[in-house]
């Protein structure tokens, strides 16, 4: 069967003579053979052209575009509005931007395909935006153009994404011409701030702007967006005011601290650098009582050492404890040595003083408990090891049933040093079983110390 015979069986009696009416439109088909080779067709006669009947063949999927083109509020639209936007018919743009807009919406169903359409419709309203006012985000930029930009081009973009894939390990297959991407890399901080100043919204609407980048690129596997949006905050910091830096900056942290799994390395540099931001932000003021959490000084001191910053690690210390609520003070100094102690591979001023560090904050309770083991495990002292893991699973038993988040990758700690202690006693042979496990898992506490004890027992050391 030939090309033209399988479209034109798909035909029903109104598409045949629809088809006809088509071929004899001086606008669409100026060939009038084509009409001749087409009756000769309907009449089971031969045409004997074959360039023709080729040529018939792309008629016939233009007529099938038409068909859609007619059926397709939605579609016809759209077009009009593309055309619109290059032929600068602003009027006659926004016009059909209302009407696609209203079709979007009043399908309440998520589904792919309506997605799809919120998505283009508020990618061509940015376009046609841009179209008008290259100083887009000058002091003439419509607040309502970037509530389109933010709430639907970018947010919108990352549901579709979520939808079509269904997988999170292949968020990174979104659309790759994302406006979200465009956004982050063009934004003029300055302009936006100025604006936003003038229209007395300087702190809230700029935050919301963030946050709902933050929500759109929490998910998205490459680096690209994150990078974008740590540059823009790195280029205006010194613009925003305190409580923007501290939400952007706050959020910006738990991204990292959420995408930390999928690379370990980059994130775990990222973290520090943020921690860095956060005092440089100037957030922190003793004479005010803006104290620094201890969740994030702890964080702070951790990251530090884990990239090997130590000289920063220590002028942390003495410079930023004061940033503690006063109560709180004594105890962290303590917790602070410990960990500079552990850092510099002083174990046993590191026993000392974790086993004065009073457990007044719940995520002490935990890492106390799991440093002290590190450090026995490091001196050699395994009847030590195995006597506080017993205490630590005792401790995990009550806390598991306290339902706290968390508990688990400490249960996954103890049963993976369990089984390091007895390659390292000799009770069992080096199992790189154990070895490929611990490097696929995330949910394990300590990960990269227990990964370096493993290391040393297969290398012998």
């Amino acid at each position: 069967m030939d090309e033209f015979s399988q479209i034109f069986n798909t035909f029903s009696e109104q598409d045949k003579i629809n088809f006809k009416k088509f071929l004899d439109s001086p606008f669409f088909n100026e060939d009038k053979k084509l009409c001749e080779i087409y009756e000769l067709y309907l009449n089971g006669k031969s045409t004997g052209d074959i360039v023709k009947l080729k040529k018939l063949v792309s008629f016939a999927d233009r007529f099938l575009a038409e068909i859609k083109f007619e059926k397709n509020l939605y579609l016809k639209n759209k077009l009009i509005i593309q055309e619109s936007i290059s032929r600068k018919l602003k009027d006659k743009t926004e016009f059909y931007l209302n009407l696609n807009e209203d079709i979007a919406s009043e399908e309440n169903d998520e589904n792919e395909d309506n997605l799809f359409r919120k998505y283009e419709t508020y990618s061509n309203y940015w376009l046609h935006l841009l179209s008008q006012n290259k100083n887009y985000l000058g002091y003439d930029f419509n607040v309502l153009a970037l509530e389109y930009l933010i709430t639907f081009s970018i947010v919108e973009s990352v549901k579709l994404a979520m939808n079509i894939i269904g997988s999170e390990l292949r968020f990174e297959e979104a659309p790759k011409t994302t406006f979200g991407k465009y956004y982050l890399k063009e934004l003029n901080m300055d302009s936006l701030v100025n604006f936003l100043r003038e229209n007395n919204s300087p702190n809230s609407f700029l935050v919301d702007i963030y946050n709902k980048i933050f929500k759109s690129i929490l998910f998205l596997r490459s680096k690209e967006y994150f990078i974008s949006l740590k540059e823009t905050i790195e280029a205006n910091f010194d613009r925003m005011e305190k409580s923007v830096k501290e939400n952007v900056l706050t959020n910006t942290y738990n991204i990292c601290l959420f995408r930390s799994k999928f690379d370990r390395t980059f994130y775990k540099k990222e973290l520090f650098a943020i921690n860095k931001l956060l005092i440089k932000a100037g957030l922190y003021n003793e004479e005010k009582k803006a104290y620094m959490s201890l969740a994030m000084f702890t964080s702070t001191l951790r990251n530090a050492i884990w990239n090997k910053e130590l000289n920063w690690a220590e002028d942390f210390i003495r410079d930023c404890i004061k940033y503690l609520e006063p109560e709180m003070r004594s105890n962290m100094q303590v917790y602070s040595n410990a960990y500079m102690s552990i850092a510099k591979k002083d174990f046993k001023s590191a026993l000392d003083y974790l086993s004065k560090v009073e457990m007044n904050f719940r995520p002490l309770e935990y890492q106390v408990r799991l440093q002290t083991i590190n450090c026995y495990y490091e001196l050699s002292e395994y009847a030590k090891v195995k006597e506080k893991l017993a205490e630590f699973s005792k401790f995990l038993d009550i806390k598991e049933k306290e339902y706290y988040f968390g508990v688990n990758s400490y249960v996954n700690y103890i049963n993976t040093i369990n089984k390091i202690l007895d390659m390292k006693t000799g009770k069992k042979v080096f199992d790189e079983s154990v070895f490929s496990d611990l490097k696929s898992r995330d949910d394990i506490a300590n990960k990269e110390w227990l990964l370096s004890k493993l290391d040393e027992i297969k290398n012998g050391t």
